[in-house]
């Protein structure tokens, strides 16, 4: 009886593992934004602007921003970049410029932002 429980438990690992594929994702950026009420449009509009040409941008992957939920004029972004220098070629675009040169007047505090170097991202479990 074990005997068939570990070919069984082995079966299940073959299928996770077909269902399992290594993605290349070597660095990703996640920032917090605390927006200042009066200047949530303004965000929004520069932030949304820039979506189209930075997803266009050679070493950008994936390119995100998403109002936190239940917690009004905080903004996430999750980025993943091809590597760190893409992120600073990506700093210098105008539309990325648009928005950094006008945080003081637009953000309540200081982003957080982190970068995280990737070995190795796996889809599927």
């Amino acid at each position: 009886m074990n005997e068939q429980k570990i070919e069984e438990n082995n079966d299940s690992q073959t299928k996770v593992a077909k269902q399992t594929q290594e993605i290349l994702v070597p660095v990703v950026l996640a920032a917090t934004f605390k927006v200042k009420p009066e200047k949530r449009e303004l965000f929004v509009k520069l932030a949304t602007a820039a979506l189209k040409p930075t997803r266009s941008e050679p070493g950008c992957i994936s390119y995100s921003f998403y109002e936190k939920y239940n917690v009004p004029n905080t903004f996430l972004y999750f980025e993943e970049w091809k590597s760190r220098k893409a992120i600073a070629e990506h700093i210098k675009k105008p539309y990325v410029q648009d928005i950094i040169d006008r945080f003081d007047e637009i953000l309540e505090d200081d982003p957080d932002i982190k970068i995280y170097d990737i070995d190795r991202v796996t889809k599927g479990l």
